[in-house]
């Protein structure tokens, strides 16, 4: 088992989500759109909302019948937590396109590679997304907890509450408080480490995750090479995004 990286797009503004089922429906039109634009996948082919699970039942053909599975969100957690999302491409075999976006050099424990991807997902929802890093590629300190607005309790981080899990090795906190107050987004210090900005909390994201492909351009200089990109995914979030790292 090696080290994995994924390369997270994150809206910086922690207010803006959608608000309806056609929002919703129209970003993952616009972000399957600009992916399959840039050559990186085809179609989306997991879907999933809080405690529904859909998948595509032929990842070859876009056109197939989804079919329901279980998706398990653990008992006696707030309900707000069934609003969250993630959505699944499969991506292309394409190492052209791959390079356009993260540059031409790739390796793995210091053996070059050719350009791959391993898999692409969104997640979004109204909860705070935590970074964790299990292999200590990071030193994070918690410099002020997240606290309801209303009755000044601390709100908890816990762990990934779904089966299967949903955050890919992130932590969330709830962001209502029992009493329904609103609950304020505590704070993390977390410092650049191989160039990656370090973001550690986050509502909407997006996830090109390279595995043991390591994007030597992306890891130096903490941004994925084609600005164009990065643009176009911005008109797509109808957002600006900040870019990180995340190790798994």
């Amino acid at each position: 088992m090696g080290v994995e990286y994924k390369h997270g797009f994150a809206v910086k503004d922690l207010n803006k989500l959608p608000t309806t089922e056609k929002d919703f429906d129209l970003l993952q039109k616009r972000v399957s759109e600009l992916l399959t634009k840039w050559g990186l996948t085809e179609t989306c082919v997991e879907r999933r909302t809080g405690t529904t699970r859909e998948i595509l039942s032929d990842f070859s053909d876009p056109k197939s019948d989804w079919q329901t599975k279980n998706q398990k969100l653990q008992n006696g957690l707030p309900s707000i937590l069934e609003q969250e999302r993630r959505l699944d491409w499969q991506p292309l075999e394409d190492e052209e396109a791959i390079q356009k976006i993260a540059g031409r050099d790739f390796e793995y424990s210091g053996v070059e590679k050719e350009a791959e991807l391993q898999w692409i997902y969104m997640q979004l929802g109204p909860s705070f997304k935590i970074y964790s890093d299990p292999y200590g590629k990071f030193t994070i300190e918690q410099t002020n907890p997240f606290v309801c607005s209303s009755c000044g309790k601390e709100t908890s981080v816990i762990e990934d509450p779904w089966i299967p899990g949903m955050l890919e090795q992130h932590r969330i906190c709830p962001s209502m408080c029992t009493c329904g107050g609103t609950v304020n987004p505590g704070s993390f210090r977390i410092p650049y480490k191989d160039g990656t900005p370090s973001t550690a909390i986050w509502k909407s994201a997006l996830f090109p995750d390279f595995g043991k492909c390591h994007p030597k351009t992306v890891l130096w200089a903490g941004r994925t090479q084609s600005r164009e990109f990065v643009d176009e995914l911005e008109e797509a979030f109808e957002s600006e995004l900040t870019q990180f790292g995340s190790w798994c």
